[in-house]
């Protein structure tokens, strides 16, 4: 009676595992966690790395992201030019500097150094 049927795959076993945490607090918009590791949406698509901070060329490390709920609260898709179906985002991870580098390179110093941010498109 199961012959034929295919095992789940790696991708299956992802989004179950985001729809799960999600529906947790189905309406967040951010998910924090310095140093931790994104939540996303499926296997597919993930992206693979962000590179290093361009002031002190040390490691980024992951600091937040953007859940899919974001685009709906912001009305991404009714700001959209007249065709455009706007973005197409499952989730936005930022990673930020591990040494927290500010102005000249110098941990902690005063000023604030860009932000890498990877996205992984909508995989549903």
């Amino acid at each position: 009676e199961w012959a034929g049927e295919e095992h789940e795959s790696q991708g299956d076993k992802a989004f179950r595992k985001f729809r799960k945490r999600v529906a947790r607090a189905p309406t967040q918009v951010l998910r924090y966690c310095w140093d931790g590791a994104p939540l996303w949406q499926g296997a597919a698509g993930q992206p693979r790395a962000c590179g290093p901070c361009p002031r002190c060329q040390g490691p980024r490390v992951y600091e937040m992201q953007a859940m899919p709920a974001l685009l709906h609260y912001l009305d991404v898709e009714g700001a959209a030019p007249q065709g455009d179906m706007g973005m197409d985002c499952a989730v936005a991870a930022v990673y930020s500097c591990a040494a927290s580098c500010g102005a000249g390179g110098v941990p902690e110093a005063e000023g604030y150094e860009e932000e890498a941010c990877l996205v992984q498109r909508d995989c549903v």
